[in-house]
């Protein structure tokens, strides 16, 4: 958004002065927290249990994608938590068979979902590091 201020002190546009915009740094890890997550860390008991949870309820455990930004994690694919009530899957198995279909999770699998992102690491630290790393 500096751009923008940029474009004020060039007389370019008038931003209003009664309102604030919010800064890049604040709006993507607010709106896009599945992004700026922290996830799992791989190879620890948490992360089992995880793929445990996600089989137990025929969730695939590749659901699970490496962090882009955080070496050694894992997260859902998801742009933001509040996007699991719209997901639709594409494949799904029948009878040890990969079929290519489409199809809503329900409502259970979207609760397990959520749970396992809520189960995500909350370091302060690397929660920052991801979000700076996104700019």
């Amino acid at each position: 958004m500096e751009w923008l201020d940029h474009l004020e002190i060039l007389d370019a546009v008038r931003l209003p002065s009664f309102g604030n915009l919010k800064k890049i740094e604040e709006f993507f890890p607010e709106k896009l927290d599945g992004y700026t997550c922290v996830g799992i860390p791989k190879g620890t008991e948490k992360y089992d249990n995880i793929i445990s949870l996600l089989e137990e309820n025929q969730l695939s455990s590749t659901l699970l994608v490496d962090h882009e930004l955080l070496d050694g994690y894992v997260r859902l694919p998801i742009p933001a938590r509040n996007s699991i009530d719209f997901l639709r899957f594409v494949n799904m198995e029948v009878n040890g068979q990969l079929e290519k279909r489409h199809f809503e999770p329900s409502k259970a699998q979207k609760a397990v979902l959520e749970e396992v992102f809520d189960l995500y690491d909350t370091n302060e630290e690397l929660k920052r590091k991801s979000a700076s790393q996104n700019k």
